[in-house]
This record gives C-alpha cells, structure tokens and sequence, in this order.
C-alpha cells in the first residue's frame, strides 16, 4: 500500500469515528425475511405380475430348438427346431403391472434393462433356461389413477429331447421413477 492509500485511510477512518461521536450513526439497510423450505415423499411404484410368460406346450425335437415370444399384448411366437402343440396351450407375453397413487398419476417411470438375464426353469432334475428378454417400453407413464404396465418377452431354450414335465421360474422386473 502506497503512501498516498495510507493517508487516505486514515482520514477514512477518522471521519467515521468523528460523524459516530458527534451523533450520527451508520445505519445497515440489510433485511431478513422467513423461506419455507418442503419436501414430498411420494407412493412407491408396486411391481406385479399381470401375467405371467408362457411358452405353451411344446414337442421337443432331437437338436435342441427354442420358442422366441415378442413382448405384446397380442404377441408374436416363433419356433424354431420344436414343434408348437395347440392342445391346452397358452402362449402369451408377460404382463408387469404397476401401481402407484392418483396423487403420482403423470409420473414418468423408466424399466430396468434385462439385459443379461437368463432365468433357469425346473421340473424335477430337469432344466431349461430363458433369456434373450423383450421389453415393449423401457419408459412409462402412470395413468390418472396411479397405474401403468407394459409387457416382457424372452426366448425359451429348449435341449435336444427335453425331458416331458411342466417347467417353472421366476424373473424380477425393477421400474423406478424418473
């Protein structure tokens, strides 16, 4: 600091204290006021089966084959190397059904990928594996009361003369809100 800001200084600061003493005061203009501050927790998103993927009945051949079903309401069922039996069959996509509240209705949701995912059904000893999954959406939006769904396909990988039974497994379907 120069001589010159020095000297100016001084005569700053001795100006203030000169105007406090002789009765003048230096008043702040600052204000305050009250912020709210909020926060609302909203309804989980339930995840259901609607229903549930069905590769139907199915005649197995000596190569293995698989049975591919797209991801729909009304889907697509292709065969490959196996022979698709229409007694009692039902084939269908899965349905994931999602709920939530009215309050959270026009939220937007987003489907985890399954990507990777092989799911192993059983029947006894017995096994066969699906992946390959299909989702008809990867996003959503809950509809005026809350709700949404959308549907999961897969390819069902079948062994050389597959062992008869009635096979089972399970898949998890995630959504969270965007």
């Amino acid at each position: 600091m120069t001589r010159k800001n020095k000297a100016s200084l001084r005569i700053a600061a001795a100006s203030a204290i000169a105007l406090a003493g002789a009765g003048f005061s230096l008043t702040s203009y600052a204000g305050s006021g009250t912020i709210n501050v909020g926060a609302s927790i909203i309804t989980p998103i339930t995840v259901s089966q609607g229903a549930a993927l069905e590769f139907g009945s199915i005649a197995p051949s000596g190569s293995a084959g698989t049975v591919v079903i797209t991801a729909a309401a009304s889907p697509t069922v292709t065969p490959t190397g196996v022979t698709l039996v229409n007694q009692g069959a039902t084939r269908a996509a899965a349905r994931v059904d999602l709920t939530a509240s009215a309050a959270e209705s026009g939220y937007t949701y987003s489907v985890t990928a399954m990507t990777g995912t092989t799911t192993t059904l059983t029947s006894g000893a017995n096994t066969m594996t699906v992946d390959n999954y299909t989702l008809s959406a990867s996003t959503g939006t809950l509809s005026g009361t809350g709700t949404g769904s959308y549907y999961v396909g897969g390819t069902l990988n079948v062994g050389a003369n597959q062992a008869p039974g009635t096979y089972a497994g399970t898949f998890t379907a995630t959504v969270d809100y965007q």
